[in-house]
């Protein structure tokens, strides 16, 4: 746009039809490339009748005028919309430039410049609907009452004290002591709320019942989320011997209230609040169940443990943190029910301030896949950018530090620290290096093989021999293998034979140089994951090549669902830890020791050759305000982005990336293998003799000739007409650079301000794939098995089939362009004259423009129609129908899924029907069919034996010599080059 006032401008549009001013944005100050979003008034809704609107020849015209506070405002270009043009519009992005307005036939301004840009659409039910909750939002905001949000940011539900009644703690009574019979017992009082449908028998409750109830299963689910891939069951049991963050005066009665925060893409979920409680379960009948749906497959789940502090604290800025925990599930199975328990970390910013001080949490998962093979798949395709809003900044802080732990955003010192501390750490791969360098030279073996040796019969096996007669021939050498062989595991050294095989083949075949160093690629995954496959904690191990595989080919894993039980391979795995982290100390130490002595002899040096004073005063310090805070912020932004890269690489490496470190392995051996059929030498030898033959001969003295000397000869004329075509097209180019970076800061602002009005103000980012600095394993005390789901009752299957024991709660994906919806919001398809029109603006405003028709045609339908459409928002809070087959007997089912119901009459009509038109097609239109197949047969298979006989003849003499000569000269020529 223009400049109208010293420097800048400030531009607004303003928008007439018919020299009726319709709507008007908000002016953006000091902006010369304005962006009208949502909160700027983009968007409005405007209705006309449509012999009103053709009969106007102008349109609609848009005015960018320059706000000024203490003079007139500035005209500073217009641009009219044909009515054509609304009604043809289909959402895309047009450009206008901005024109001199006439008034009276004299024009206002003649230095026009800039663009105006535009959207359009017909209107639709949700976007009438939308636009006037969202006036209705507006007015409550300049109140300040509350605004109903729409996402899925849920507010902390069921909180009892929360922190905040500290006298209402110290009074209630939470335990008391029964008699029953003879023995007494402790019981204690279930927080927040009994069982509904027992509270007599749930109100108190000893400890053993308490444990014992929360691991039944869950009632009431809370489905969240917008992705398709796989969905992911979850419950949260409980927590133990976590830390009390509540202050005590005088009697030890107020202690954490504990729950937890759940991030999985884009939904936020919350348990309830357990008050007072240093060992919280959550019930079944609690909120503590979530069904999330997968996006991407490499999506950790963040679950964060917090103490919840009461608003009444309004000096407490968030929640406490205890600690969070980042579940894996890429390493899961499906159709597998897991039931984890992991240790509750301090997170702080240095890697030596997480300390294993705050509990553990236990949880209950499962996996639903309807294909696994789609799963794998996905993985190819780029990981999608996620943030989430929440409406409140004590909320929004849970999530930030569910998602990603300290805060590394603001600048600290500590934080660049702490990122020089983790690179350093990774020094701590040289001791794997070594170990796996010194194995592979020596020939140590790294693959278990079972072999059965010959040994000399023992006595004690003798008396079978009397038998030998009276067994099958099965029996018998089954015997025999048992009596003179002996079962012994051997390790073959299948890398260092691999390493032995290439190395040679390789020095007598250099051209082999290609396609080992893809190979080589691969055989490096593999090898570490063989490695990570050696560890006997069956909770560290990821999934195998072969299984991917299997999954690609067979479309589900030939192994059985893993059944891991409590403590399984407990000593094994905390010796087999315990020897590299043994190995990982000493390398420390060594080097440590080696600092010390580098710098003591450097300091005898020093002494000895020194021979300079400082007589200079000694600097004591002072008042640090960090005045490099402007330098060393960009560094530790930069730090972070490379550590987030080298902790990626390092997962894909370990296969904590499994899916992703398939694909790499893939790929390699696809071109390893291309790569042995590609005439290396050849290739090389040509290329070099034609770059020497061209660019060292005799002709490149016609080049000078008749282009370089040109070039130094020229004018200064023609010398600056060709540095401003250059420049030109270098103009051009910038210009696209910035069109298409305008572009997606406008979409960016559009949908970020579209998040804040319908999930909350305050963003953050979700991580999708796995760049968090610390990896949670879980403890010996987890166990899987496989899933067998319960049979149902009759009821019990209706009540989840039609969802009514699920909460469902959408996730904070939009789709869409101009007024995007949140994923999975289906609409009812109307036939009225709705218009819509979103006017985006690059270089100027983003407006918004709805235009409506009026239409009385059809009150019933339309009415009818709205009556559906809110059924079918009340059918989408439910789950998921798995099968909808089980849903078209009954009247209303049918009614709310469009499949219409019928009577008993016309439904045995329908079946006669069909069973007429069986017959019919058995008894007369097969035979005919069969017959006239029978005929053609007959008539053109001596035609077409004919005509093959025919051409086999002449042409396979001619063929066959010309495939024979090309296969001589292939042959020939490799084996001159090769």
């Amino acid at each position: 746009l223009p400049i109208m006032d010293n420097r800048s401008s400030d531009p607004f549009v303003v928008v007439k039809f018919n020299r009726r001013i319709i709507h008007q944005t908000s002016y953006i100050p000091k902006n010369l490339n304005p962006i009208w979003t949502l909160k700027t008034k983009a968007f409005f809704l405007f209705q006309v009748k449509a012999k009103e609107l053709f009969q106007d020849i102008d349109g609609l015209c848009f005015e960018v005028i320059d706000y000024d506070a203490y003079s007139a405002n500035d005209l500073m270009g217009a641009v009219k919309v044909s009515p054509r043009f609304l009604y043809k519009a289909t959402e895309e992005r047009r450009e206008f430039r901005l024109q001199p307005l006439m008034s009276k036939g004299i024009i206002v301004n003649h230095k026009v410049k800039g663009k105006l840009a535009l959207r359009c659409r017909r209107a639709t039910p949700y976007d009438k609907e939308f636009l006037k909750q969202y006036k209705i939002d507006a007015v409550k905001e300049a109140r300040k009452d509350p605004i109903k949000l729409r996402g899925v940011a849920m507010i902390v539900k069921n909180v009892g004290t929360g922190g905040g009644g500290y006298v209402k703690t110290v009074v209630e009574k939470k335990r008391k002591k029964e008699t029953i019979g003879t023995e007494t017992v402790v019981k204690y009082k279930i927080r927040p709320e009994p069982d509904p449908q027992r509270k007599t028998q749930t109100t108190w409750m000893t400890k053993e019942e308490i444990d014992k109830e929360s691991f039944n299963e869950s009632r009431v689910w809370l489905d969240a989320g917008s992705g398709m891939l796989a969905k992911v069951f979850l419950e949260i049991i409980n927590c133990k011997g976590i830390p009390n963050l509540d202050v005590n005066v005088g009697l030890d009665r107020n202690k954490t209230d504990a729950f937890c925060k759940i991030v999985y893409e884009d939904c936020i979920c919350s348990t309830d609040v357990i008050d007072d409680c240093l060992s919280p379960r959550w019930m079944p009948w609690m909120n503590r169940a979530f069904v999330l749906h997968m996006t991407h497959t490499s999506s950790p789940l963040f679950i964060g443990v917090f103490d919840y502090d009461s608003s009444l604290h309004t000096s407490v800025e968030s929640h406490d943190p205890i600690g969070r925990v980042n579940v894996d599930l890429s390493k899961l199975r499906a159709d597998t029910e897991y039931l984890l328990t992991y240790q509750l970390y301090k997170e702080g910013t240095k890697i030596s301030d997480r300390k294993p001080v705050n509990g553990t949490i236990t949880i209950r998962l499962r996996l639903e896949v309807p294909d696994e093979r789609h799963l794998v798949l996905s993985c190819l395709q780029p990981p999608p950018t996620i943030y989430v809003n929440d409406c409140q900044k004590r909320d929004f802080l849970c999530v930030k530090y569910t998602c990603k732990g300290y805060d590394n955003e603001r600048f600290d010192t500590n934080v660049i620290l702490s990122y020089i501390e983790e690179l350093l750490a990774y020094m701590n791969l040289v001791v794997y290096l070594k170990d796996a360098l010194i194995n592979l030279l020596l020939w140590r073996g790294n693959h278990r093989v079972d072999v059965r040796i010959p040994v000399k019969p023992s006595e004690q096996n003798a008396d079978g021999a009397d038998a030998l007669n009276d067994m099958t021939m099965k029996e018998r050498l089954s015997y025999l293998v048992e009596r003179y062989t002996k079962k012994t595991t051997i390790l073959l050294p299948i890398h260092s034979m691999t390493l032995f095989f290439s190395a040679v083949t390789l020095v007598e075949k250099p051209s082999l140089l290609p396609s080992y160093i893809f190979g080589s690629i691969a055989w490096l995954l593999i090898a570490v994951m063989g490695f990570r496959h050696n560890n006997p904690d069956p909770w560290d191990q990821p999934k195998t090549f072969r299984d991917i595989v299997e999954i690609l080919l067979v479309g589900e894993p030939l192994e059985p669902p893993p059944t891991i039980t409590k403590n399984q391979n407990k000593k094994e795995a905390s010796a087999y830890r315990k020897k590299w982290a043994d190995k990982i100390k000493e390398l420390e130490k060594n080097s440590v020791e080696e600092k010390r002595r580098a710098v003591r002899e450097a300091r005898e040096e020093a002494e000895i050759d020194s021979a300079e004073v400082d007589l200079g005063t000694e600097s004591k310090g002072g008042l640090n305000l960090n005045p490099l805070k402007p330098f060393l912020l960009p560094v530790q932004k930069n730090l972070g982005k490379l550590l987030e890269c080298v902790r990626f690489m390092k997962n894909v490496m370990l296969w904590e990336e499994c899916y992703f470190a398939f694909w790499i392995t893939c790929a390699s051996i696809i071109l390893g293998v291309f790569s042995l059929f590609i005439p290396w030498t050849f290739i090389v030898i040509w290329s070099t003799r034609l770059a020497v033959w061209a660019g060292c001969g005799p002709w490149m003295k016609l080049v000078d000739i008749y282009y370089y000397s040109k070039i130094e000869d020229l004018s200064k004329s023609k010398k600056s007409k060709r540095m401003r075509d250059l420049k030109k097209s270098r103009d051009n180019y910038l210009n696209l650079l910035k069109e298409d970076v305008r572009l997606k800061e406008e979409e960016a602002k559009k949908l970020k301000a579209m998040k804040a009005y319908m999930f909350g103000k305050y963003s953050t980012h979700v991580p999708v794939v796995k760049t968090d600095r610390n990896r949670d394993v879980p403890l010996h005390e987890s166990s899987a098995a496989p899933y067998v789901e319960k049979p149902l009752s009759m009821a019990r299957a209706a009540i989840e089939e039609a969802g009514l024991h699920n909460k469902r709660e959408r996730g904070q994906k939009l789709s869409g362009v101009m007024i995007p919806k949140v994923s999975g919001i289906t609409e009812v398809k109307r036939q009225d004259q709705n218009f819509v029109i979103f006017l985006s603006i690059p270089t100027i405003p983003h407006v918004c423009l709805f235009l409506t028709t009026c239409s009385n045609a059809f009150p019933g339908i339309i009415s009818n129609i709205k009556h559906t459409d809110s059924i079918r928002s009340t059918v989408m809070l439910g789950k998921a129908i798995s099968n909808t087959r089980k849903l078209e007997r009954g009247a209303l089912a049918s009614s709310l899924l469009n499949f219409g119901g019928d009577t008993n009459a016309s439904a045995y009509s329908k079946i006669a029907q069909i069973i007429l038109v069986a017959i019919v097609a058995s008894f007369v239109g097969v035979p005919m069919i069969s017959s006239a197949v029978q005929w053609a047969v007959k008539k053109s298979f001596p035609v077409i034996i004919s005509s093959i006989q025919l051409a086999v003849e002449e042409w396979y003499p001619a063929i066959s010599s010309t495939v024979q000569s090309a296969v001589e000269k292939s042959l020939s020529l490799f084996k001159s080059e090769w």
